[in-house]
Order: C-alpha cells, then structure tokens, then sequence
C-alpha cells in the first residue's frame, strides 16, 4: 500500500519547558522538533525562555497605585503581576496619615528641634515625617534695651546714673531703671515676662587720678630751713593745697619745715583730691669721728711721708695738726708731712669739719726712727692657689717699717696692688704650678732681710728620675725616685709604656721596676697631684743605645779618593760601634770606634750609603747612614738671562766651577743651539721652535757623570734684538760676581749711542751709563762697588729697544 506523504508545522513559546502532545515528549530548550507516524511528519517550532521574577518593598500612606499594573490597593499586602515569564512581586505596607499642632514663644530665635531648624519671626511652620506632619505655631519675643549715661564721672574711681529701659517682648521688665556704673564698658541686661532678655552696652570714661611728686630740701644742722614742693597731675586742674605741717599751708610749696614726713592734700576743679608725702632729711651735724690714720709708725729726719685717715662721713674738709718739726699742708684725708732736721718726735693728729662744726680728732705718735726695722712675721694668705684666681697675702706691720717691697716669682703670676704696704692681691694664671712670694721693710735706716713662702697650686716639678736610663730586656727590681714635689703630699701614681711593669706599692717618690723580655724603649711616667689639678712627668728608658747622631764627612767627589775619615760623636751606654760601607770601598781603620778612614776604590763609581749603629750589652740601636757618591755634586743654576728673544744669538750663561769636576757637558732643549767652553756657554735662540728652553750641566770626574743642573728660560719668539748691536758678538760682563768693578764688552754693527742700565729686582734704575760707541768692539767700565749686595740685571738699548740682558751678583 503507497500512502502520500503529509507534513505540518506548528510554533509554540513556553516558559522553562514545554511538553509537545504530539508525542508526550518535555522539551527544555528551544529548537525545531519533529515526530513521523506513519506517512505523516509533524514539525514543533519551539522556543523556551526561562522564567525571572522581581520584588519590590513599598511604604504609602493611606494608598498606593502600582505603576506595573496600574491597580490602586489601600490595605497592606503582598501583590504580584505575570508578564509573559517575568513575576513582578510589590511588598506594601500602607499607613493611615497623622498630624499635630504645638503653640511655642521664642526668645529673639527658636531653635525647633524637630527639624533642627532655627527661626527668628513668628508664623506657622511644619515638618512631615513619614505619613506624620508636626506643626507649630511659633511667636518670637525681641526684648530691645536702651542705656543712656546721666552725666559724666566727676572723679577717679568715682559712679554715675545710667538710665536703662526696654521695648518690645513681653511687660513687666526686670533690669530697667537707674543703675549707678563706675568707669569702663558695662553690659546692662533687662528679663521680660516671658523670661527673654535684651542687652545694651554703655562705656564710662572718668578722669585721671589727682596725685603729685615732691622734690624736698633738707634742713641744714637740725634747723627748720627745709622745705618741699609739689608737682600735682591729673583730675580737671584748678588744683589747691593742704600741707599737715601744723600751719597747714596752702601752696605747692611748703617751707620752714625741719626733719620729718609731710602730706599734702591735692584737691582739683571738680573737688576730687589726691595726696602726696615728702621726707625732709637733715643734712649737716657735726662730722663723725677721724678714724685710725695709716702710715708709717716712725719717721727718718729729712724725709717726706704721706699718712692717710679713712673718709669721715659728713666732714667736708679736713684739719692736720703736725708736731714740731714737720711741716705739710692739706685739706683732704690724705697728707705728705715733712721732716726736717730738727724733728724729735710727736703726734700727727686729724679731724673732720663741716658748716655745722668739727669732729673728734685722731692722732698717731710718730717717733724719730733710728734704727732698721725688724724682719717682716710669716706672710699670711692661702698656700695653695687654684688658678686662674686672686688671693690676698698680707703680713703684720713691722716696727719701725716705712714701706714694704714685695716680689712674687712664678709663670704669669703677678702682684696687682698693694705694693708698698703690708699687704698686696696677686693674680695667678689657669694651670699655675708654683712660686715663691717674699716681703722685705724699709726705712730711712736700711732694709730687712726677705720673708718669703713657696705657694704651690698644681704639684709640678722638675726633678730628674733618679735610676739608669738605660736597661736590658728582662731585668727585675729596678728602683726608680724621684726628688719630693711641694705641694703632692702622698699623691704620686707612677705609670709606664712598653713592656715595663710597676713591681711595688704606689703613692711615693721611689718605686721599683720589671722589663719585660721584650722590653726596647718605654717611658716612666709620675703623676702629682693636689685640689688644683696633676703634673705629670715622663722619662724614657732604652734598652739598647741610641741611634748615633749625624755622620761627619765629605759625601761626593769620592771618585778614587784615600784616606778619608767620617766620624760621629759618642753615643750615652754604647760599648762599641759597627760601620758598614758600599761595594768597592775599604776600610782602612779597625771598625768599632767613633771613626772610620776609608779608601774609594775604582770599583765605587756611583753612590751608596755608609752606615754606623751604637752596640751595648742589651744589644743594637738604629743606623744611622749617610749617602755618598764617586761623582762631583750637582752644578749650580748658571748665571745668565732666564728670558731671552728668538733674536739672540750670543747669550752667555756661566756656572760655578764645581769641586772635582775636570769638565762639564751642557747641552739645551726647545729648537736653540748651544757652544759650550768649560764653565761657560753660549746659547744660540735663533733656531729656537719653543717658548721654554732648558739649559742642562753635568760635571765630569773619572767616575762620571753628576746629577744635571738645569736653568729653564723663557723664550719670546716674536720679539727682536736692537738693529744696532751685533746678534753673532758675545755680550758680555765680568767679573760675574763682581766685588765692585764690571767691565762690560760688546760689539757695535755701527757707530752709534748706547745706554747700559744696571736695574734691581723691583726695577729701580741702579746706575744708568751713556756710552758713544765705535763700530766693532767696545768695553765699558762700571763701578757697582757703592751699590748693595745681591742680583741685579745688567741691559743694553739703543732706539729705544732692549738688545740684550745678563744677570750680574754683586757680593
């Protein structure tokens, strides 16, 4: 059986699945799906979306209309609305509306607090929360306050009425009326009715307080001739007086007045008053008594003194009365009396005077001295100084003494008064040691022998350390002292460097010392001390000698020399000495002793060192050595121009002729030529390509060739020599050093007038000479022997231009 094919399609949407009842079959995802029964095809278009949902919570007063829906709900729920596969869910929560009404009065503001708002003018004011609205009806009170001064304040510290009122708030007042005020900014406040307030400020001025400054003159000697006088200040002026002076005088002056306090009474314009006191003091009275009088306790016939009394309070001059004899003027506390050769003793006496009268007088006896005074007693003042300080050091009056002449010895210690009585300050220095102060007495008669005491401050000392400086390694028991400082007391601490050990007990002058085995050189050291500070003094000690001093000797031109002896001087505890010499020098003499002769053989051409070392029986000391050499010593710088132009042609440069040198190889850098001839040469710069040209010398001996001497000269290449003067003629001066006498030679191109200068190093023009020159060779003489010693140059010009120059040495 043939069936004829037949097919359908059908579409369909679901949400999450679909169950086709085509075939019974569930379906999760979109797709196109098909089921065949028999001939026939049925075809499922399908299309799953998956389901989605949503909530929403909603509060509403009263009523609330979802705008999903557009539905209106008055009653809480929940409430949900399908679209398609969305589920929309609304939560709502609906709340019947309230309200309230509060009537408030506010001072100037009112701060609501349920809102936090602040107001300042009355109305109606709400505030909704939630489905509640709160309202007030609010009414402001403003208090206005007005102060106002009746007046001014008439006097300092005085009041006045201020008028205080008040509008507005709510009446009665409290704070209103008339309020006494003193001076100055006071804040008035009025309450109303209703508790508000209200402020107004006034400000008071007042016057400035009457009061016065005095001025007084004293009576004189107890009288009633004093008086004072007021300056008066402050208040309105117009002032008037009140003086408690039992006359009760009115004017700013009161007089009459005797020693005492007074007030015056100050009373201005506007009758406010002040007061002021014034002290009168009394001046005059009689003066004191004279006190002691100072001087020397007796006097040498025909010799002036000066005697002094202390000031007398209140006298104003004085009176000296002087016994037979002496003879002396003055009215102050201080007299030069006189005596004659007639003088046999007496009173020297003073007293003090004013306007008011004279005061009790003092003497002193003065006898005639006829002998020496006695030696001054023990000086008196502190023996251990810490400076930097001054300190006082006096010793008791000496009879029969005129004067007292005081020496102090020491670094920077020094007397700064005081000399010339018995007692005087004197300045010690920071870090002072020690010194020794003395005192002698004089008079007419002659002077006393010196009392005098050691001062120490920091114990320093200069004692030699008494023990052998010089000890082999390994020795014990070696005492050490040293000679007891003043001032230390037990306070000495010895301490060593090297291997030396202290080996007894500290705090004296000895101590005993080890070496150690590896002992070469050390130094004991001791420390003294005091409150003022320490001293220490070190000693070295050696074990082996010293190294030897400086080896005397000739040290070059030993090329085949014999014979030559070298030496040094003897060294403290050597026994013996051990010299050694270079290669190819003998030693002639036994070695061992101060002194060496040797003999340079040919085989010694260079240089080398002789050495010499000091031996004891703790063993060798360093060498000492000396440098020798076969050849001569280095030439001296030649004398001759260090600047010269590319132009000269001829220019001498001569050296000192060098001990042993039996000739000299010169030779010059930089382009220039050269043509030697013994202890001279002449340099040819014509040919010269550099700006620096180096003249060099070795002497020569049979051993060679010695260290160079060099001389370094400037070249200028673009200068020119003067056209008149030969550049292939040597110009020349000798003899160079010269005593006096310099002959110069030169040689002209023509007949024409030079000008030779001798100049100094400053450039100050020496000696100046004209010289008419002939064609061909000239000589001139010049006399240098007034001219000082030293290094002068010598130049010749013509037109104007320099030709050539020399250095000349004037000895």
């Amino acid at each position: 059986t043939v069936t004829a094919s037949t097919s359908n399609s059908s579409t369909a949407s679901a949400c999450d699945s679909y169950t086709w009842s085509q075939n019974g079959m569930t379906y999760t995802a979109s797709g196109t799906y098909t089921d065949v029964v028999g001939c026939h095809t049925e075809e499922l278009v399908l299309t799953i979306t998956a389901s989605t949902s949503n909530s929403t919570t909603v509060s509403a007063c009263d009523s609330y209309t979802w705008s999903q829906n557009g539905m209106t709900y008055t009653a809480s729920g929940t409430y949900t609305d399908v679209v398609g596969c969305h589920t929309e869910e609304l939560v709502l929560t609906v709340t019947a509306t309230s309200s309230n009404s509060t009537n408030v009065t506010g001072c100037g503001s009112y701060m609501w607090s349920e809102n936090g708002m602040t107001y300042t003018t009355s109305g109606t004011y709400s505030n909704t929360v939630g489905c509640h609205t709160e309202t007030i009806v609010l009414t402001i009170n403003n208090v206005v306050v007005t102060a106002t001064a009746s007046g001014a304040i008439q006097c300092f510290g005085g009041m006045v009425a201020v008028n205080v009122s008040a509008t507005g708030g709510t009446a009665p007042y409290s704070g209103t009326g008339s309020i006494m005020q003193a001076a100055g900014t006071v804040t008035n406040t009025v309450t109303d009715d209703a508790g508000c307030t209200g402020t107004a400020t006034v400000t008071l001025s007042e016057p400035t307080k009457v009061e016065g400054t005095t001025t007084t003159t004293p009576a004189n000697c107890g009288s009633t001739d004093g008086s004072a006088t007021v300056t008066a200040s402050g208040g309105a002026g117009g002032y008037t007086y009140l003086w408690s002076d039992g006359a009760s005088q009115t004017t700013a002056t009161a007089s009459g007045l005797g020693t005492g306090t007074y007030t015056v009474t100050i009373t201005d314009a506007n009758g406010c008053t002040g007061t002021a006191s014034a002290s009168i003091t009394g001046v005059g009275g009689q003066p004191d008594d004279a006190g002691s009088i100072s001087g020397p306790s007796g006097a040498c016939r025909n010799t002036c003194v000066t005697y002094t009394v202390p000031p007398i309070s209140g006298a104003t001059s004085y009176n000296w009365t002087l016994p037979a004899g002496a003879t002396g003027t003055s009215s102050t506390n201080s007299i030069t009396v006189c005596f004659d050769n007639t003088y046999a003793g007496g009173f020297l006496c003073v007293e003090g005077e004013n306007t008011c009268g004279i005061g009790v007088s003092s003497c002193i006896n003065i006898p005639v001295l006829t002998v020496r005074p006695a030696q001054p007693g023990f000086i008196v003042g502190n023996p251990n100084p810490c400076g930097p300080t001054v300190e006082t050091y006096s010793i008791p009056p000496s009879a029969n003494a005129t004067s007292y002449t005081w020496s102090v010895t020491g670094a920077g210690v020094a007397i700064l008064t005081g000399q010339g009585t018995n007692t005087v300050q004197v300045s010690f220095p920071a870090g002072f040691g020690q010194a020794v102060i003395g005192v002698y007495a004089s008079n007419c008669k002659g002077n006393t022998s010196t009392r005098s005491t050691t001062l120490t401050g920091i114990p320093t000392h200069s004692s030699p350390l008494t023990g052998p400086g010089y000890v082999c390694a390994g020795t014990t028991g070696v005492p050490y002292s040293i000679s007891a400082a003043i001032g230390a007391g037990s306070s000495y601490v010895w301490s060593t460097t090297g291997d030396i050990t202290v080996a007894s007990a500290q705090g004296s002058t000895s101590i005993i010392m080890d070496f150690g085995a590896s002992f070469t050189t050390g130094t004991i050291s001791v420390t003294t001390s005091s409150s003022c500070g320490s001293f220490t003094r070190s000693y070295t000690i050696r074990s082996t000698p010293g190294q030897p001093g400086s080896i005397a000797g000739p040290s070059s031109n030993l090329c085949g020399q014999t014979g030559v002896t070298y030496s040094i001087a003897p060294v403290f505890t050597a026994t013996s000495y051990l010299w050694t010499v270079p290669a190819g020098v003998t030693m002639t003499t036994p070695n061992g002793g101060t002194s060496i002769t040797l003999d340079f053989t040919p085989a010694f051409t260079g240089t080398g060192n002789i050495c010499v070392t000091s031996i004891s029986a703790c063993g060798s000391s360093i060498a000492r050595c000396y440098s020798v050499t076969a050849l001569t010593a280095a030439p001296s710088t030649p004398a001759g121009p260090s600047s010269v132009c590319k132009s000269d042609a001829s220019v001498v440069y001569t050296l000192t002729p060098v001990a042993g040198a039996t000739s000299y190889l010169w030779s010059v850098s930089g382009g220039a030529s050269i043509a030697p001839s013994g202890t001279s040469a002449t340099v040819n710069f014509n040919s010269a390509t550099s700006t620096t040209a180096v003249i060099t010398m070795n002497a020569v001996n049979a051993c060679g060739y010695s260290q160079p001497g060099k001389k370094f000269v400037s070249v200028n290449l673009g200068c020119r020599n003067a056209s008149g003067l030969s550049s292939s003629v040597e110009f020349n001066a000798y003899p160079n050093p010269t005593m006096g006498l310099l002959n110069v030679s030169f040689q002209a191109e023509k007949s024409a007038k030079y000008i030779v200068k001798v100049v100094d190093l400053l450039g100050n023009v020496v000696i100046s000479d004209v010289i008419n020159a002939s064609e061909g060779a000239n000589l001139q003489e010049l006399n240098l022997s007034k001219v000082a010693k030293g290094l002068y140059l010598l130049s010749i010009e013509t037109d104007g231009e320099i030709a050539q120059t020399l250095r000349v040495v004037v000895e």
